[in-house]
């Protein structure tokens, strides 16, 4: 069988989360069931390793012969199957070039956030001043003057995008069983339709094929990895650097270190805090493999203001970096059990979320279990798990 996915950016195991969980994918369904996997995207991964699993791959432009195209490479690669990873707009195109064409082939839209998440963050009132500032002089300065008006317009616009996604993919998934009423609530309101749409619930899989022994676990340095991308909009970096600036300053936390990997829009940003401020044990080490880090990591920090899923997270697990998150999104308790295999913080609170790293980090014996059982619990989302899952949804589809 001929599978296509398609995503934003060109897939690549080394880069964001969707692109590489697409990765990861399609790697265990072509090695485990068999399938022929392809790509569609409208970036490409110029700066990053590409994926060498797909056979044929697409790049979309949106013109006038996007539609045409489109369709002469489902039939010429014979795709039963299209898997979106979560573009609302390529969800359309694709149901009307199916129609329009005649096309045997289903769609599957894959969301890879918290529904309403990302669309609610990007029209945000602070969001919105913040693109003005960069951009004073041009038509944002219209958005923040009738930001309500704004607000109610492109509010209304992305629900409606979600309305139609049932309406033309033969499938939705989503990525907790929690995220089902949220899409219900962001995508109508208080007028609940009178039949809700199918979901199926299929996490992301781990990335690497590794597993943390307890002689590695007891190698740990008294290191604290932050792997994110650089993007203050979501990752609340700035939280994680204010978090730091109170444990490195709590007595017995002096040999302790912070690292920080990835890349991203707001990296001069961070590191202007850390030189206003004076932090100390701080490093960037820029956007890279960061299994190393994770190896020789002990705590792990994420601060951001939603995820979808939270993969560094399941990573950290894997390696035996516990891990700890804010509360800020439903899907965390798929992944972590507060006091058993990570630390669970109420939103914004940062002094407990620094109280809490520092009486961990000092204490090796609750790290070491905490640690053992992170591992464990992290074994759930194997790439053969997930890849039966998907592979299980694919055959309902076609059958």
């Amino acid at each position: 069988m001929n599978i296509a996915f398609f995503t934003e950016c060109e897939c690549s195991p080394t880069k964001g989360g969707t692109e590489r969980t697409t990765s990861l994918i399609a790697e265990s369904l072509a090695d485990i069931y068999g399938l022929s996997c392809h790509s569609i995207f409208t970036i490409p991964a110029e700066d990053c390793e590409k994926s060498e699993v797909f056979k044929n791959s697409l790049r979309v432009d949106y013109s006038e012969e996007y539609d045409e195209a489109l369709a002469d490479y489902i039939r010429s690669n014979d795709i039963s199957i299209i898997i979106n990873q979560g573009d609302f707009y390529f969800c359309q195109s694709l149901y009307r070039a199916i129609r329009r064409y005649g096309l045997k082939c289903r769609q599957i839209f894959a969301l890879h956030f918290m529904p309403g998440s990302g669309e609610e963050a990007l029209i945000s009132f602070k969001e919105t001043c913040r693109i003005w500032l960069q951009h004073p002089l041009s038509k944002e300065l219209l958005k923040v003057a009738f930001y309500p008006v704004y607000y109610k317009f492109a509010s209304k616009r992305f629900r409606c995008n979600y309305r139609l996604a049932e309406k033309c993919a033969d499938r939705l998934v989503l990525l907790s069983s929690s995220f089902k009423s949220v899409w219900q609530d962001y995508a109508y309101g208080t007028s609940q339709p009178s039949e809700s749409p199918e979901f199926s619930v299929i996490p992301n899989g781990l990335t690497f094929d590794y597993f943390a022994d307890q002689d590695e676990i007891k190698a740990k340095e008294k290191r604290i990895l932050i792997v994110s991308r650089l993007d203050e909009r979501q990752k609340r970096l700035s939280k994680a650097l204010k978090i730091w600036m109170l444990v490195s300053e709590m007595p017995g936390m002096e040999e302790w270190y912070l690292d920080i990997v990835g890349d991203g829009p707001d990296r001069d940003l961070y590191n202007s805090i850390v030189r206003k401020n004076k932090i100390e044990r701080v490093s960037f080490h820029g956007r890279q493999n960061p299994c190393r880090y994770y190896s020789r990591s002990a705590l792990f920090m994420m601060t951001s203001d939603y995820e979808g899923f939270g993969m560094t997270l399941t990573e950290a697990s894997q390696y035996g970096v516990i891990p700890f998150a804010f509360n800020t999104y439903p899907a965390l308790a798929d992944i972590i059990t507060d006091g058993e295999n990570g630390v669970v913080i109420p939103p914004d609170n940062l002094k407990l979320y620094a109280e809490k790293l520092a009486d961990l980090a000092l204490n090796q014996e609750s790290r070491l279990k905490m640690a053992t059982s992170a591992v464990e619990n992290s074994k759930r989302f194997k790439r053969d798990i997930i890849a039966a899952k998907w592979y299980h949804l694919i055959d309902e589809i076609t059958d």
